[in-house]
């Protein structure tokens, strides 16, 4: 995991006090799943981040199917909610070029704070700038 750039998020949204117990839960949340990528989205990855008004989102990419159950999640860190969100990779391209507003926001502005950097990186060239990257 990039703990350096989870920290950074983390002190620079004056919320430093969250680091180890989110670095813990990303930690579970790998172990886990094993996904392709965790991304950061939502206020804290666009330092918008607000103490008692922001949640922190995370969507973790994996590369097969995601089972009903365990698409979203809900935990509590500290004083703020953690929303999970669970996609594949094939679902995620898809919601992306079919203008799904949080997916095309996590992808085109979240942050990458573990697995494929690279990947995402790709993805997001052919996926959230010129022609491609147009919705509404």
């Amino acid at each position: 995991m990039h703990v350096d750039l989870l920290r950074r998020l983390l002190e620079e949204s004056g919320a430093a006090e969250l680091y180890e117990p989110l670095a813990a839960l990303l930690e579970r949340l790998i172990e886990r799943y094993r996904p392709l990528a965790v991304i950061l989205a939502g206020s804290l990855a666009e330092g918008r981040f607000v103490r008692g008004l922001s949640d922190i989102d995370v969507l973790l990419v994996v590369e097969g199917g995601v089972g009903r159950l365990d698409r979203f999640r809900l935990y509590a860190v500290g004083d703020v909610d953690v929303e999970v969100t669970l996609v594949s990779l094939g679902e995620l391209v898809e919601a992306v070029r079919g203008c799904n507003p949080f997916y095309r926001s996590a992808l085109c502005r979240g942050v990458v704070v573990y697995g494929e950097a690279e990947t995402v990186s790709r993805l997001k060239g052919e996926l959230c700038s010129g022609r491609r990257g147009a919705c509404g």
